[in-house]
């Protein structure tokens, strides 16, 4: 009677899953992500908030569904081969792992220049719509990938802005509140 090793199933099936996890979050969390981020940007716009902060890390969500569809092919690959016992479509899998390969480095170019060219359209955006750019971002948000856009280049400096943008009590939306009943 013979045993047979299960271990590198629960192994296969771990990765699958983790694939897939990252195929969802990829290809459909991220994309939704931008666009609430892009539909709150337009929102601020049009409703002349005294203040904006742009998120420039979710920029990187141009190239995100392509990396959820190389995820969804690694997953696809490691079923085949989870269902099946073996690896018999080499000639096809070493075809999907070209695909991937491409897919995954169109990814990270995408990534890189997706991001410069978005954060530049929208700043483009944010100037024709008669916003500033703080240069001192991180210090009024102490996030990386923030910049700060106001319609009056004060609120740049103001300390109380500052406060309140370093306190985790206030989000913008109650910064453009404040700053609108203050005028």
């Amino acid at each position: 009677m013979t045993t047979h090793d299960h271990s590198g199933n629960w192994t296969l099936l771990f990765c699958i899953m983790f694939f897939i996890v990252l195929a969802f979050f990829a290809g459909i969390v991220g994309p939704y992500l931008l666009h609430l981020e892009l539909q709150h940007n337009l929102r601020s716009i049009e409703t002349l908030s005294p203040l904006l902060v742009q998120d420039t890390g979710l920029t990187i969500m141009y190239s995100a569904p392509l990396g959820g569809v190389a995820f969804f092919i690694m997953a696809l690959i490691g079923s085949h081969r989870l269902i099946t016992g073996n690896s018999s479509l080499n000639n096809i899998r070493d075809k999907f792992v070209k695909i991937v390969a491409f897919l995954i480095m169109l990814g990270l170019v995408g990534i890189w220049l997706g991001r410069h060219v978005a954060n530049n359209y929208w700043g483009n955006v944010f100037q024709k719509a008669e916003y500033t750019r703080c240069t001192n971002s991180l210090f009024i948000t102490s996030r990386w990938f923030s910049v700060v856009w106001v319609q009056d280049p004060v609120l740049c400096r103001d300390k109380d802005v500052h406060r309140m943008m370093m306190s985790s009590q206030f989000r913008v939306e109650d910064i453009n509140n404040y700053l609108r009943e203050s005028e």
